[in-house]
Formats: structure tokens, C-alpha cells, sequence
């Protein structure tokens, strides 16, 4: 939660270029490399789709938090942020059928997300 927050602060910065990303990051200290029970539930070979919801969730929970304060100007709109990502999954998810399952949601707008983000 620290990293994760140190991170935060210095977002602005850090979205300018990739050695400003790895620049800030060079420091962190990673943990384990395997997933939480919570996402494995005792299984070792699971936990790649729980870790990114996961990892999702703190993404649109860090953009709030950094829109927290700021001017209009200064914001990161949820829509852009929801694009990208929309963007990671269709990129890299490793689940081809969830992979398309969710583009497909996403794009047709379900859920309320085109209500909800505009």
C-alpha cells in the first residue's frame, strides 16, 4: 500500500515518460511472486484473472484518489481511464474468452458504463 501510494503522489511525474516510470519504481521492493489465497484459494495454478481485477480495481480506486482536490483541467477523466483499461485487457489478458467477453460488454456500453462515465 505504501509503494502503491508513493506512486500516487508522484503520478503526474510519472506519466510523463518510461524512464520516469522506471525511475520511480527502481526503488520498490516486490513482493512475492505468487498470488494471494484470497485469488488461488489453495489452487497454485490460479489467481491470474482474480490478480487482475485485482490490480484493476486499484487503478480506477488510484485515479479518484488522485483526481481528489484537483481542478477540472487537472483531473484524469474516468472515461480515459476506463479506455485503458479496456485497452490492457484486449491487449494482454491471457483468456481468450474472457478477453473477448469483456471488449464486447465494454463496447456495447452493458452495465450502465457509458451512463455512468460520460
Amino acid at each position: 500500500r505504501d509503494q502503491v501510494e508513493a506512486l500516487t503522489r508522484r503520478f503526474f511525474e510519472i506519466v510523463k515518460s518510461e524512464d520516469a516510470l522506471k525511475e520511480s519504481i527502481s526503488h520498490v521492493r516486490l513482493g512475492r511472486d505468487d498470488w494471494s489465497i484470497g485469488c488461488t484459494h489453495g489452487h497454485p495454478h490460479k489467481g491470474y484473472a482474480c490478480g487482475l481485477w485485482d490490480l484493476l480495481h486499484i487503478v480506477s480506486v488510484g485515479v479518484v484518489e488522485t483526481n481528489e482536490g484537483k481542478s477540472a483541467s487537472e483531473k484524469v477523466a474516468t472515461a480515459d481511464a476506463a479506455l485503458a483499461m479496456r485497452n490492457f485487457i484486449e491487449h494482454f489478458f491471457g483468456c481468450e474468452e474472457c478477453r473477448k467477453n469483456f471488449t464486447r460488454m465494454y463496447d456495447q456500453c452493458m452495465f450502465g458504463r457509458c451512463d455512468r462515465l460520460s
